[in-house]
């Protein structure tokens, strides 16, 4: 359980990465494994209960309603019919929609669209969730709460989430690996890279790490 970032520039391998984790992309070497449960051919469907993606754009049928899009994912997770109603409030519960049950997806603001993906993933319980850029597009007040529910996520879930907003990182304090161009720069705690970081006197630790995080990638902060 805990809070992982994958932070790097745009055009990274993130999302290539969280792809072949969720099992979209086939990997070209190595190999990955959930809770000792491997992806292979022969257990790809045993791999993805345990699995939960919420992609960076969430598309979703606006004339349906809340209930019915997740009444949906919890039939193609296999959830049993007298559990899904309650594996449906369950998730909607958890991202704070409980009130949005009857509303149709075009009614919600993008904030409350992003929290019905999260939601999504949120049915049948994975023990890995994948959060591609979660935070991306959201006003200042959308972002703050998203980021609170992240870190709420992380106390019953494995949660990886690429991004690559710095203030993301510093503000949860998540354990982080960093990518640039596909090749893994370093991967340890926050704490771990926050003490490699210069103290250049009077500037805010978000701002070295920014500083910092730009010597590691070769390129700027976007």
């Amino acid at each position: 359980m805990g809070v992982h970032a994958l932070i790097g520039p745009n055009g990274s391998g993130k999302t290539t990465l969280m792809s072949i984790i969720a099992s979209l992309l086939p990997a070209t070497s190595g190999a990955v494994q959930i809770n000792s449960v491997p992806l292979t051919k022969s257990r790809i469907d045993e791999y993805r209960t345990l699995v939960g993606l919420v992609p960076q754009h969430i598309r979703l049928p606006h004339r349906h309603r809340v209930a019915d899009v997740l009444g949906y994912v919890a039939w193609s997770q296999g959830v049993p019919r007298a559990q899904r109603d309650a594996q449906v409030m369950d998730a909607l519960e958890r991202v704070e929609l409980a009130d949005r049950f009857g509303s149709r997806i075009g009614e919600l603001s993008g904030g409350q669209l992003r929290r019905v993906g999260f939601a999504t993933a949120l049915v049948g319980d994975p023990a890995v969730l994948l959060l591609d850029e979660p935070t991306v597009g959201l006003d200042p007040q959308a972002r703050l709460q998203m980021r609170h529910l992240i870190s709420a996520l992380g106390e019953r879930h494995c949660v990886l989430m690429s991004t690559h907003l710095t203030e993301d990182v510093t503000m949860l304090g998540a354990s982080l690996t960093v990518l640039s161009a596909g090749v893994l720069k370093f991967r340890g705690t926050f704490d771990e890279l926050s003490s490699r970081i210069p103290d250049s006197g009077g500037d805010s630790l978000a701002t070295r790490f920014e500083t910092y995080y730009s010597t590691i990638v070769g390129s700027h902060v976007l």
